[in-house]
C-alpha cells in the first residue's frame, strides 16, 4: 500500500520544529538525484525535505513566513512553464534549466554514447516521432487545452512500428503541431522534451531484451550524475549554493 503523502500543514509543522537549512524538493521519484544534490551542498549543512509534488512545494513557498527562522531554498521542475514562463510570484524558486530535473542531468552528459551505431539511428527515429507528439501537447497546453504529456513512448509508437500509432491519433484527436514548436523541441530535445519521456525513449534501446548489457533508469541516472556531470547540473548546484550562502551571509530567509 502506498505511503500517504504529507499534507502542506504537516510539512509546515515539521519546518517549524527544525533549525537546519532546508532544501525543499518536489518528490521521491528522483531521490538519487536529490541525494546527490544534498551531498553536494553538505558543506552548508543542508537537509533535503521531499514535499510530495510541485503543488505542495509551491504552497509551502507561499507560507514561508510561518518558518522564517530557518534558511530555505526551493527547487522545482519548470514542466510546461518552460514554454509559458514562470509566474512572477514564484520568481525566487530555483527552477530547473530544462523541463525537469531529469533533463538537467541528461543535457550535456555523454550517456547516449553507450548506444551502438544501429541503436543510435533507431533512437533518433523514435525521438523524432515522440517529439512530434510532445509538440502537439505543448501547442494544446499553450492554447488552453488539456494535454496528456505522460503517454509512454510504447503507446506513441509501439515497438516494431514507424510513426504515430493510429489509436493514439484517434484517442487524443492528434493534430500536426506548429512546425516552430516541433523544431524548437527536436533541436533542444535534451532540455525541452519531458525528461521522464526522454529516459523512456533511451531505455527502449539500453534495456532491450536482446541487449547483452542492459541498463535501468536508475543505472542511467547514476551515470549521468556521477560520471561527467552536465553543465546544467553544475549550474543548478551553483544557483542553490548561492541562494543559501546569500541567506547565511545576510541573515535573511
Amino acid at each position: 500500500m502506498p505511503v500517504p503523502l504529507p499534507t502542506t500543514n504537516e510539512l509546515v509543522s515539521v519546518l517549524k520544529r527544525t533549525s537546519l537549512p532546508t532544501l525543499l524538493v518536489e518528490g521521491t521519484g528522483d531521490a538519487q538525484v536529490y541525494r546527490h544534490i544534498e551531498e553536494s551542498l553538505q558543506g552548508l549543512g543542508v537537509n533535503a525535505l521531499h514535499c510530495g509534488g510541485r503543488t505542495t512545494l509551491l504552497e509551502l513557498f507561499i507560507r514561508q513566513p510561518e518558518f522564517s527562522h530557518i534558511k530555505t531554498v526551493f527547487l522545482a521542475d519548470r514542466d510546461m512553464w518552460l514554454f509559458g514562463g514562470i509566474p512572477h510570484q514564484y520568481s525566487e524558486v530555483v527552477w530547473t534549466n530544462g523541463y525537469s530535473i531529469e533533463n538537467d542531468i541528461y543535457s550535456g552528459s555523454d550517456i547516449e554514447k553507450i548506444m551502438t551505431t544501429e541503436e543510435d539511428a533507431q533512437f533518433r527515429q523514435l525521438l523524432s516521432i515522440v517529439c512530434k507528439w510532445f509538440a502537439f501537447c505543448v501547442d494544446e497546453h499553450m492554447s488552453g487545452g488539456d494535454a496528456n504529456v505522460s503517454v509512454h513512448p510504447n503507446e506513441i509508437s509501439p515497438p516494431g512500428t514507424v510513426g504515430l500509432d493510429s489509436l493514439l491519433i484517434s484517442k487524443y484527436r492528434f493534430k500536426e503541431p506548429d512546425p516552430r514548436t516541433y523544431d524548437s523541441i527536436i533541436k533542444n530535445y535534451t532540455s525541452h522534451l519531458r525528461g521522464k519521456t526522454l529516459f523512456q525513449v533511451l531505455l527502449r534501446f539500453l534495456a532491450a531484451s536482446n541487449r547483452e548489457s542492459k541498463y535501468s533508469k536508475s543505472n542511467i541516472m547514476e551515470l549521468c550524475v556521477k560520471i561527467r556531470p552536465s553543465s546544467s547540473t553544475k549550474d543548478l548546484l551553483d544557483r542553490l549554493s548561492a541562494k543559501l550562502n546569500h541567506q547565511i551571509i545576510t541573515g535573511s530567509s
